[in-house]
């Protein structure tokens, strides 16, 4: 995927507008790098209707990204950023009622797994292991 960022001059209308622009593009890097692929290994008995755990446990990441300090602000910072959610090939992002949904269902071996899944991200991707 292919993002440029720039300004548009007053006349000519935006064709994709975010609110969140250094998250889109922290996103699509995000995505090229696989950087949550680890949290595939989280396995919430729960069943997909349109959104897999997988994908809410992303989209939970991102809110907190996004500055979400509480599930229930998903609703109204992240619901209506289509264009964000392209990035992450979601048509939008879920309600905050399935994110929480989602949280209420881990059990004790998904927080495991979910740590598991954690460490593996900071250990391939952050700087923690190049200090003394």
């Amino acid at each position: 995927m292919v993002i440029e960022i720039g300004l548009l001059p007053g006349t000519i209308k935006a064709t994709i507008n975010t609110h969140y622009a250094p998250l889109a593009l922290l996103s699509a890097h995000y995505q090229s790098k696989q950087v949550l692929k680890p949290l595939e290994m989280v396995d919430v008995a729960m069943k997909t209707v349109r959104y897999s755990p997988t994908s809410k446990l992303q989209q939970i990441f991102l809110s907190i990204l996004a500055g979400c300090e509480y599930i229930s602000e998903v609703n109204c910072r992240l619901k209506s950023e289509h264009a964000l959610a392209r990035v992450w090939q979601l048509e939008r992002f879920t309600d905050q009622s399935m994110l929480s949904r989602t949280l209420d269902g881990l059990t004790q071996m998904n927080i495991e797994q979910l740590r598991a899944a954690e460490t593996v991200i900071w250990q391939q991707h952050g700087q923690t292991m190049e200090h003394d």
